[in-house]
């Protein structure tokens, strides 16, 4: 038997309400609006994809570096003209959470990035472990 979905549903209500042409015509109404739905959610927004590809180009960029870089200077790196703090958070926070980039804390609590764990850090957990 075939998976119970709203367009099943709507497509067995339509059949077995062949006598009421109001509800027919209701009814098919409402399949389409959910057929087309349907293939809105799985397109990419604009923004997402844009989101992706900057940060694909931050890893890039940071291995081009090959030093930890900032905020500041990974934006512009990735040909972003004069990015906000907020926007390129945003695009490093994925890339942090998959571990494709490292974070680190530099003097005075400014904050970097790099692809590769710094030596200091590694010598931290290693510490920490014992």
């Amino acid at each position: 038997m075939e998976k119970m979905t709203k367009v099943v549903a709507l497509e067995m209500a339509i059949e077995n309400s062949k006598g009421n042409e109001e509800l027919v015509e209701k009814l098919s109404s409402m399949l389409e609006t959910e057929i087309k739905a349907k293939g809105r959610k799985h397109s990419e927004s604009k923004v997402a994809k844009e989101k992706k590809e900057n940060g694909l180009k931050a890893v890039d960029a940071l291995k081009e570096l090959d030093r930890p870089g900032d905020l500041k200077e990974i934006g512009e790196l990735i040909g972003l003209d004069n990015p906000s703090p907020q926007k390129m958070s945003a695009i490093m926070k994925p890339l942090v959470d998959q571990e494709l980039v490292f974070k680190t804390k530099g003097k005075k609590g400014k904050t970097f990035y790099s692809v590769s764990k710094l030596e200091e850090e590694e010598k931290e957990e290693k510490e920490e472990e014992k």
